[in-house]
């Protein structure tokens, strides 16, 4: 009696599961470079919308808040600021970065309120801007 059983080989196993593992992997570094575009749009948008607000409360109070230079956050000085003046309802930090990282939102102003530097990082090139550090100034 010769039983002939079919099944696959070892061989067979380890080209699917690596196959399955390029797989995994391709999809894998699409997610990451998505996500990595959602946070540089989130930044964008941050920034214009801290714009916004800061020409309000120019418009409110004649100066922009003073900073001698801080990560924003949402409970710093000038979220504060923002946030007492009722010209933002709210704003968070840097998707990604902590507010001890030297690629935080930035913002800094003159000893008068005259003038500011905002500063964010953006990871990628894209659409919304290039790879490296922006700054927005009134």
């Amino acid at each position: 009696m010769n039983m002939r059983r079919s099944a696959f080989t070892l061989i067979e196993l380890v080209v699917v599961v690596a196959i399955i593992g390029l797989l995994a992997t391709g999809v894998m570094v699409g997610v990451d470079y998505v996500r990595t575009r959602a946070r540089d749009s989130k930044r964008v948008a941050d920034a214009a919308t801290l714009q916004r607000s800061l020409g309000l409360y120019l418009a409110n109070k004649g100066i922009f808040p003073v900073s001698a230079g801080q990560c924003v956050t949402g409970s710093d000085s000038v979220s504060n600021a923002l946030l007492a003046e009722k010209v933002i309802s709210g704003l968070t930090g840097d998707p990604r970065y902590p507010s001890t990282d030297p690629q935080c939102y930035w913002y800094q102003s003159d000893p008068t309120g005259s003038t500011y530097i905002f500063r964010y990082t953006l990871e990628l090139d894209s659409g919304a801007g290039s790879q490296g550090p922006h700054e927005l100034i009134p």
